[in-house]
Formats: structure tokens, C-alpha cells, sequence
């Protein structure tokens, strides 16, 4: 009954079939090909498969065994996918009755991701990578703020800062740790480490 609006509607519990079996790869082009023919749909209009193909995605995220290295160790190829799909879902629905639903999965990737900078901003710190250091800490700050890391990115980032001879960036990260996260230890650290740094050359 291929002209029957159920045969539409079947299309996308087959998406869901997939789903639900756990074949999110085939579940993600089932979904993708459902909004590229069907994109007046109303299904298709309040977000519902954009959002699954971002479920799927995140249901693919590495997981965590004890007989194997920790998650945030792993390549984050699908948790990168995540986020883009969800973050384009906010972007496109945003009368969605499902943004509450990508905004509470975001937050989740957006964990996931930063877990994974700063492992790497601290392996390159434990080596003596300084400026490999630098631009994960950047990097974590800049595309994930507040999920737990602030106080300690910030901290670090002077430090490495001062190792590559730059005091007045470190000033910088360490003025903004005191401002926005003044009673921490990692505070009363920083307002130290800033009064042992040179003076500011004077404004030409």
C-alpha cells in the first residue's frame, strides 16, 4: 500500500524498529532518509527523527569496562557527531516539545567531550608539552565551560602559560579564576602565583 499515509508512518517505525534493536548505524540512515523524503512531514517538522539520529549517535558513545581503557581515552568520533546533531536540533527545532530532551543529552556530551580534553591536556602536561597543553585547555574552555573543570583548566593554563614564557596570559587566566571562582583552594593558588610574576611592561 505504497500510497497509504500508514506507509510513511511505516517507514519511520522501521527507523524505530532499528532503534529499538540497538542497529543505531542502520537506525541513523533510516531517520536520514525519512527527512530528506518526507521533509514537509509534520514528524518530520517538530524534530522527532532529528533527534533519534542524535540518540543514536550518543548510544554509540564508548562505554566504560574495567578491563578496558577509560572512555574518555577512546577516539570520540560519534560523541563529535552527537553534539553536531544535537546542536544543529536546537539550531533548526526550536519549538520542538523535544529541546529539553537534546539540551539534557548535550549536557551529557558536552561532559563526555570535555572528560576527553582535559585527559589530553594533562598527558601533554605530564610530558612537557606546554603549548600542546595550552591548546587543549583553550580548546576545554572555550566549547565547554561549567560542566567541572574551570577552577582546575584555568589554574593549569597559567601554569603552562608561565612555561612557555608568556606571564602576561597567565595573568590573565589566573585574574579570571579569582573573579569567577574566588573562594576555591585553586583561587587563593592563583592570587600567590600572580604576585610572583613580573611586573606588567607599562602601556607604550
Amino acid at each position: 500500500f505504497p500510497y497509504s499515509k500508514y506507509a510513511v508512518l511505516a517507514e519511520l517505525r522501521l527507523a524505530d524498529a532499528e532503534f529499538g534493536a540497538e542497529q543505531y548505524l542502520e537506525a541513523v540512515d533510516s531517520y536520514k532518509l525519512f527527512e530528506k523524503f518526507h521533509p514537509t512531514h509534520g514528524i518530520v517538522g517538530n524534530g522527532y527523527a532529528s533527534l533519534r539520529i542524535a540518540e543514536a549517535y550518543f548510544k554509540m558513545l564508548p562505554g566504560d569496562l574495567w578491563i578496558l581503557p577509560p572512555s574518555y581515552e577512546k577516539d570520540q568520533t560519534s560523541v563529535e557527531e552527537a553534539e553536531q546533531q544535537l546542536r544543529s536540533f536546537l539550531t533548526r527545532y526550536k519549538d520542538s516539545p523535544f529541546r529539553k530532551k537534546a539540551e539534557e543529552l548535550l549536557a551529557r556530551v558536552g561532559k563526555r567531550l570535555a572528560d576527553h580534553e582535559w585527559y589530553v591536556a594533562r598527558y601533554y602536561w605530564d610530558r612537557g608539552k606546554w603549548m600542546g597543553t595550552v591548546l587543549r585547555l583553550r580548546r576545554l574552555l572555550d566549547r565547554h565551560p561549567g560542566v567541572g573543570y574551570d577552577v582546575d583548566a584555568l589554574w593549569l593554563l597559567g601554569r603552562a602559560y608561565v612555561k612557555v614564557e608568556l606571564p602576561e596570559r597567565a595573568r590573565e587566566a589566573w585574574t579570571e579564576l579569582v573573579t569567577k571562582h574566588p573562594t576555591t583552594g585553586k583561587a587563593a593558588e592563583a592570587r600567590d602565583a600572580i604576585a610572583r610574576l613580573p611586573a606588567a611592561a607599562p602601556p607604550k
